[in-house]
């Protein structure tokens, strides 16, 4: 009986790195495949029109984001990440006109319309941030103090006052616990790196 639990715990630990085992190897090779679809791009766009004409360049690229979203989420299963959410319809759309603006070529660029839409893809793309917390009360204080000084002119600039206050309220502030699988502000590890 005692065998049977050991070798039962041990299948089902094999069974867990395996996954993660899968999920790199999965990475790995997705990965490498992005690296040479891009490469692939390269070598075609440097080729002149007939790659564009062809279509042969866009297909490169399409295969390089194919691959690259494959390893993405295989780093994340291997990383015990929740896969991203996919698109909605609305960031889909927006996405889609990015890339149209962007190889739409200078016009788009000069009137401000890839400008436009990137602020829009990163709007619609933004992740929901932290629930506000109250403030201590010497927070609360500080923070009053800084609007109050912001608000009085040049002399508070000039004195110093401003830049003190400000010293001030960051001393106060309470650092935030760091995201772990990713979100606006996380700094995550790179677990791959393409051979670029």
């Amino acid at each position: 009986m005692i065998a049977f639990s050991a070798l039962g715990s041990s299948a089902v630990a094999n069974a867990q790195t395996g996954d993660r085992g899968a999920a790199l190897a999965r990475a790995a090779t997705a990965q490498q495949q992005a690296d040479a679809a891009r490469t692939r791009a390269a070598e075609l766009a440097r080729g002149g029109g007939w790659g564009y004409k062809t279509g042969l360049v866009q297909r490169a690229e399409r295969d390089a984001a194919l691959y690259q979203a494959e390893a993405d989420a295989a780093m994340a299963e291997a990383a015990s990440c929740p896969k991203p959410a996919p698109a909605s319809p609305a960031q889909a759309a927006a996405q889609e006109r990015l890339t149209e603006l962007r190889q739409a070529g200078g016009w788009a660029y000069k009137t401000g319309a890839v400008a436009r839409a990137e602020r829009e893809v990163t709007a619609l793309s933004a992740t929901p941030e932290a629930e506000p917390f109250a403030p201590s009360p010497e927070q609360a204080a500080a923070l009053a103090r800084l609007e109050a000084l912001r608000q009085a002119g040049g002399w508070a600039y000039k004195t110093g006052a401003v830049a003190r206050a400000e010293r001030e309220v960051q001393a106060l502030a309470t650092p935030q616990p760091a995201l772990v699988c990713g979100g606006r502000g996380a700094q995550t590890q790179p677990l791959m790196t393409s051979a670029k």
